[in-house]
């Protein structure tokens, strides 16, 4: 079609093609053309509508250029009328939670709706495959109806086109497109004449214009100001200019209700937290898993091992049956039975060969397959890691969003137990006192059960910081950190963000450390664990306090709970105790009631009160600190709790259970009278029920329950001094069962064996079973004590050394696990008899065998096993030999040789230390003796302790006085003496015992030792460091007991010299005595002891030899026969020795006494003579110069005489005159030469700083200098050698491109060259090994041919025959043929035939 245009004033139509009216047909210049974007109203001008509109005026390319056509599109739905909808209501669009978290709650409790939209389409029509010819319309009808809270934000039409193919081929479509709100029943109603509204605006850049190559696309946008879309009825009209199929989509952004969607993303955050737990479970599996795996490697190695082991001494064993049935069978020297025997033991070998071959194979797979399931599990334990980290990051951000959300949407209440639930916090600072108020009271029920001590700690903590919490609280955090490392996340996250942006700082990280206090309670949790589960009896002190914390802030909500009814209803576990501790005449009157309860119920709790309910509280009269109270203070006292019960029914009005303890029971027995005993006033009532009543009126609900107001009353009390009714029947149970096992063991309560204890039933499950040892084996691990309580091996309970339990566990861990691998070989089937003899030789599997054929098996059977059991032993034993050498003698020094070489020569049971076998090591104490010795001791220190008032005591006990001294001591003096003397004693006995230590320490040949004596106590030492402080302490003591033997042996040989004055020798020998000495004299002191037991050990042997003949030498002396003078002769000689050794003055005697005072006078006298002559001497020598006067100046001897000086007197004065001189003059220059040096010393100081200053400021410059060069040197020798690099690279890149294709190249080359050569070698080797064995064939024919003739004469004799006549038969042919060649004819023939021939 031609463009008819037609102009008017005042408008103007459009009339033409379509490929020039529609905006989308030439692009951008069709719009801004035809339709100008500043005047233009796509919304009321679109070429669906068909409207009119007004000829703009031109504008200029300057103008048109700075109009943005989106900007205008965009601007038009401001003021089109249509496009608001009818909804009154306020409607808020949030994207995400963090804008959801920014909507005031005021508003949404005032109306305000609040949708999310998350990109969420809803599908409203999808029509495909529809066709319009020209010029044709057809509307599609789209419903907007959503019955719940989710809303259409906004509405997409899509229509996607292309032409058709007609004659003349294909032809374009085009199309246009309008959508439509139509008008409601209500607005018809209204308005009568109502049409439909033209919604909607189309985007330049989603349209599509449809070429042969593309096809086209219509997009019309409707995005209402006020939103949602109301519900109704919409409808695309679309018109067709050509003929076109095409597609409509309408669609429209869902926005979803935000208390829907709050909820939603509350319930995945649940599920994501209790998904968080269950890996961390998964993760503690997995690890548990992977450990018990990797043992069961080294389990099944060694099985492995032993398989193999097993295997190869079958092998040995066949090998060496084998070794001697051939040695049998050149020697002969078995029997048959034996050889029978030798073979049935082959084959028994080669079965358990096969069987432990098949173990071998089936234990390699066992490992391999166990090593593949480990590598799973590790991949499994990452990919739980990685998830955990992703959920823990998610929480994070949940927790974070979520709180303030769920505030804004649906209220501070809502929101506080969301947070609870998620462990989140909850920011309500800006919040109104009454929202805080609501948050309060909407988790009220909740704080009990989840805001236990452990969580107020933690709460505390996050809140405030450590510096908040007392040592107790921090000591406990850092086990809880321990225990429950989930709860603690926040703590992490807060540390890295910290370190983060020290790190963006530039600084470093910073360390965590706490003081001493509080890092000793960073421990395992299995050794927490541990804690938890012990007993206080056997736990060490600082369990005990890791326990008491525990217990102190713990997370028992059960607990909190009950403690929250306790409280409520007015129960005090204390104050039934507290009461009955009380006198009697100081109860107030509520007391004195339950009093009456209590002595029927608790009878035995009362027993001895009633003589001593007179007394005050402390039982004395007169000096009571609770004594009785006056009528008086007893009416005031009544007032009072009258006064509480008013108020208290004021309080509870109208409430059930309205209040307990004091005011609950006067609240409960001022009800509505049932009987004439409640008008009874407080304190006056009595309890009138037996003991089962008052249990049946405790057992009771609730005070409804009851008949009349004296049961109501007693329950009330029993319910506010005794609480529960079923706490006292369990406590009761337990005190008859403590009374029941008192009386079986006999009044004791504790017994180390519980015969009636039940255990538990065993795990059967081996996985289980393998899990709960190692569990058990950590925590003997971590155990620290000697002993330890387990149930795990024997199911009952039981108590174990911690190192004995440990390997045990270890045991049956590696146990179970065999167990495991057995199974699998169990379930192979694979079943092999130890000795199976069914297919030995000569066996005959007959029924009927009779006594001497079964006799004679199992005898063989014997012989075999025993055979088999010797060869086992000796091929062992020597194994055990050859394996000890090599072990010993691989890797030795000469010197470790020679020790090994000496152990050797010491044989089984040879003491190391001593060099000998056996031990010769004797103790050089008598400690049986030392001991009794001590005992006298103490006992003799007892005694003076006993009696102070003695000031001189006589004693035997002393050492002093068994060796003959005084026997009267001074208190002190004797006290000092016994008190050496056990000090000496108890010094021998550690030597003695040191001694036998470091003997026993080089004879062991472990590496540690358990020492007593060096300490005190027992104590587990390496044996290096045991010897080394056992010598030092060794060497100590001897080096002390040699100074006391010296000293001593110094005092006796004074003794013994009379340098203590005269006494008779106790010494039995002395002298030089070659039997006990050989060399030299025996001293006095120690020798002298030594000689004197080993002469009185000899006497006793002697005795001891003597009565053991029977007959003494003096016996035998007189039964000797002979004169009587030769009789008398040894007594005659016994009584002069007797006379000569015998003193004339015996001991003690008067004469004894005169000599001796004579003898103390004579010295007496002779000391007192010598004494006056030296002073006499010394007396007459000072006085000798003033009696001869030679000094004196007045009629002395010199006087008047002027004194001679000789002239070296004289050189000698000069000299000392001068050297006085020269001391002061040197003196003086000294001082002088002194200051000078100090002020130099002063000036070269300054001077020697002066000059380092300069020095080291020169160093620094120079060394920043250099360092500086030595960056820019390093920069630019890196950027030079990066470009060499970089060229060097191409370069060398290029080299390895050619050589690859040169090598290539000649690699082909020598290949195919190769190939040829050997193939035509190959060729001819063939050729010639064909010729050569054909050859060698043909000989062998004639070899052959030859010898057949030789051995077949008659063969041979027709053979020749038949080649004589052959021969004859071809001469005579020849001779004729011959004549014949005379015919031409026969000539030409024969030529011809030769020729042919």
């Amino acid at each position: 079609d031609d463009d008819d245009d037609s102009e008017a004033d005042d408008s103007h139509k459009v009339f033409g093609s379509w490929y020039v009216v529609h905006p989308a047909a030439v692009g951008k210049k069709s719009q801004t053309q035809n339709f100008n974007p500043v005047e233009y109203d796509d919304h009321f001008h679109h070429p669906a509508a068909f409207q009119y509109y007004r000829l703009p005026e031109e504008i200029t390319k300057e103008e048109a250029a700075k109009v943005d056509p989106m900007a205008v599109v965009k601007a038009h739905p401001s003021h089109a009328p249509w496009l608001k909808t009818s909804t009154d209501d306020e409607v808020k669009v949030v994207k995400s939670m963090d804008e959801m978290s920014e909507i005031n709650y005021g508003k949404v409790k005032k109306g305000l709706k609040v949708l999310v939209t998350s990109g969420k389409t809803a599908e409203l029509i999808n029509e495909q495959n529809c066709s319009l010819e020209s010029r044709q319309s057809r509307t599609h009808k789209v419903e907007v109806e959503f019955e719940g809270k989710d809303k259409i934000l906004d509405l997409t039409v899509s229509v996607i086109f292309q032409g058709v193919f007609g004659p003349r081929g294909y032809r374009l479509g085009r199309l246009a497109v309008q959508l439509y709100r139509m008008p409601s029943e209500e607005e018809k109603k209204k308005n009568p004449t109502a049409v439909p509204q033209a919604l909607g605006y189309s985007p330049y850049e989603l349209q599509i214009l449809n070429t042969p190559d593309t096809l086209g696309r219509v997009v019309i946008c409707h995005k209402p100001n006020k939103i949602p879309v109301e519900d109704g009825t919409f409808q695309v009209v679309i018109g067709a200019a050509a003929a076109s199929k095409y597609s409509v989509q309408v669609s429209g952004t869902l926005g979803e209700d935000a208390e829907t969607v709050l909820n939603q993303e509350f319930d995945m955050s649940v599920e994501k937290q209790k998904r968080l737990s269950q890996v961390s479970m998964e993760l503690t599996e997995l690890w548990t898993s992977m450990r018990l795996a990797e043992r069961k490697i080294a389990v099944c190695q060694g099985l492995i091992d032993e398989a193999e082991s097993e295997s190869a001494r079958c092998e040995s064993d066949i090998e060496i049956c084998n070794n001697e049935l051939a040695e049998d069978d050149e020697a002969m020297e078995f029997t048959e039975e034996e050889r029978n025997d030798i073979f049935r033991e082959i084959k028994v070998l080669e079965v358990e060969f096969a069987h432990w071959c098949k173990l071998f194979a089936t234990r390699t797979q066992e490992k391999k397959d166990i090593k593949e399931g480990l590598e799973q599990m590790a991949e499994m334990r990452r990919e739980r890691m990685k998830e955990k980290e992703n959920l823990k990051v998610a929480m994070e951000k949940i927790r974070q969003v979520i709180p303030g959300a769920t505030a804004a949407i649906l209220g501070p209440g809502r929101a506080t137990e969301v947070a609870l639930a998620l462990n989140a916090p909850l920011n309500l600072g800006n919040a109104t006192a009454s929202s805080r108020w609501a948050a309060i009271s909407a988790v009220k029920d909740q704080i009990t059960s989840s805001l236990t001590p452990a969580e107020e700690v933690r709460r505390l903590y996050q809140r405030e910081g450590m510096k908040a919490l007392t040592l107790e609280e921090r000591q406990w955090c850092m086990l809880d950190k321990c225990v429950n490392p989930e709860k603690w996340e926040w703590l992490k996250i807060r540390e890295e963000e910290e370190d983060r942006a020290r790190e963006m700082r530039g600084a470093k990280k910073k360390k965590r450390k706490y003081n001493a206090a509080i890092e000793q309670f960073r421990i395992e949790k299995s050794e927490i664990d541990r804690i938890q589960e012990t007993s206080f009896s056997k736990l060490q002190r600082k369990e005990v306090v890791i326990k008491k914390l525990l217990m102190k802030f713990h997370d028992d909500a059960e607990m909190m709970k009950r403690k929250a009814e306790m409280l409520s209803s007015g129960f005090d576990p204390h104050l039934a105790a507290e009461t009955r501790c009380k006198a009697a005449k100081t109860f107030t009157p509520t007391e004195k009631e339950w009093v009456t309860v209590d002595k029927i119920l608790n009878p035995s709790a009362w027993i001895g009160r009633e003589e001593k309910e007179g007394l005050g509280f402390d039982h004395h009269k007169g000096d009571s600190q609770l004594m009785e109270l006056t009528a008086e203070e007893q009416e005031e006292l009544g007032k009072e709790e009258q006064d509480k019960l008013d108020k208290v029914n004021k309080l509870f009005k109208g409430k059930a259970g309205a209040g307990t303890g004091l005011a609950a029971i006067a609240l409960q027995a001022g009800k509505t009278k049932r009987t004439k005993t409640n008008d009874l006033p407080l304190g006056k009532w009595k309890c009138q029920f037996t003991r089962d009543e008052i249990l049946k009126i405790w057992s009771a609900r609730s005070g409804e329950d009851l008949k009349s107001n004296d049961e109501e009353r007693c329950w009330n009390l029993l319910k506010t001094y005794n609480g529960n009714y079923a706490e006292y029947m369990e406590g009761m149970k337990a005190m008859e069962e403590r009374q029941r096992r008192l009386e079986m063991n006999g009044g004791v309560e504790w017994t180390a064996i519980r015969n009636e204890a039940a255990g538990e039933s065993l795990e059967t499950d081996i996985d289980a079973r393998c899990r709960t040892v190692l569990k058990e084996l950590d925590k003997t691990i971590a155990f620290r004590n000697p002993f330890m309580d387990s149930a795990v091996l024997h199911v009952a309970p039981q108590r174990f050394p911690t190192i004995v339990l440990r390997l045990e566990l270890e045991r049956e861990l590696d146990r179970l696990l065999r167990e495991q691998i057995y199974e699998r070989e169990r379930a192979s089937k694979f079943l092999v008899e130890d000795s199976s003899d069914s297919d030995a030789p000569g066996h005959e599997d007959d029924s009927d065998e009779d006594e001497d054929e079964d006799t004679r098996a199992r005898n063989a059977e014997m012989r075999r096993k025993e055979r088999r059991l010797q060869m086992r032993a000796n091929r062992a034993k020597d194994d055990v030999k050859q394996a000890k050498k090599r072990i010993m003698m691989d890797g030795k020094t000469a010197a470790e040789q020679a020790q090994i070489k000496e152990l050797e020569e010491l044989g089984f049971g040879g003491c190391l230390a001593c060099k000998t076998n056996p031990c010769k090591w004797v103790s050089n104490l008598n400690v049986s003796l030392v001991m009794k010795r001590k005992e006298q001791i103490a006992d003799e220190l007892n005694y003076i302790r006993k009696h102070p008032e003695l000031l001189v005591l006589d004693s035997q006990i002393a050492l002093s006085a068994q060796r003959g001294g005084s026997t009267r001591f001074k208190r002190g003096d004797l006290i000092h003496e016994l008190m050496w003397e056990s000090r000496e004693l108890e010094r021998k006995m550690k030597l003695n015992g040191i001694d036998k230590e470091l003997h026993d320490c080089y004879a062991t040949r472990k590496e540690y030792m358990e020492v007593r004596v060096l300490h005190g106590y027992s104590t587990l030492l390496w044996t290096g460091n045991a010897r080394r402080a056992l010598e030092r302490e060794h060497n100590k003591l001897v080096a002390m007991t040699t100074a006391h033997e010296v000293v001593d042996d110094i005092l006796e040989w004074m003794l013994e010299g009379w340098y203590f004055g005269e006494r008779e020798s106790q010494q039995v020998v002395a002298g030089y005595v070659p039997s006990l000495k050989k060399d030299g004299f025996i001293k006095p002191g120690t020798e002298t002891a030594k000689a004197t037991a080993i002469r009185e050990d000899m006497e006793k042997k002697k005795r001891e030899k003597e009565g053991v003949d029977g007959v003494s030498e003096e016996d035998k002396k007189e039964d000797e026969q002979g004169t009587p003078w030769e009789k008398i002769i040894p007594v005659n000689e016994a009584a002069k020795f007797r006379i000569t050794k015998e003193k004339a003055i015996k001991e003690g005697d008067e004469r004894d006494h005169v000599l001796n005072e004579t003898e103390q006078t004579m010295k007496f006298g002779l000391f007192c003579l010598t004494f006056q002559y030296f002073r006499a001497m010394k007396m007459v020598r000072r006085e000798k110069v003033s009696w001869e006067g030679a000094q004196e100046s007045i009629g002395g001897a010199d006087a008047g005489k002027k004194k001679h000086i000789t002239a070296e007197r004289k050189k000698m004065l000069d000299e000392e005159r001068n050297e006085k001189e020269r001391n002061r003059n040197m003196t003086k220059a000294m001082i002088k030469a002194k200051e000078g040096e100090q002020r130099k010393r002063l000036r070269e100081e300054k001077e020697r700083a002066e000059a380092a200053k300069k020095l080291m400021k020169k160093m620094l410059q120079e060394k920043q200098e250099k360092s500086s060069a030595v960056v820019l040197a390093r920069v630019y020798r890196g950027h030079l050698g990066r470009k060499a690099a970089r060229r060097w690279a191409r370069k060398k890149a290029e080299l390895e491109a050619m050589n690859a294709l040169m090598n290539a190249s000649a690699i082909t080359i020598q290949r195919v060259h190769r190939g040829h050569k050997g193939k035509v070698a190959a060729s001819e080797v063939r050729m010639e090994m064909a010729e050569f064995i054909a050859q060698i064939r043909e000989e062998e024919a004639k070899q052959d041919e030859e010898e057949y003739w030789k051995t077949h004469t008659f063969a041979r004799y027709k053979r020749d025959i038949k080649a004589f006549v052959r021969t004859l038969a071809e001469g005579a042919r020849s001779i004729s043929v011959g004549r014949g060649a005379e015919n031409p004819e026969d000539a030409d023939f024969g030529v011809g035939a030769k020729g042919t021939k």
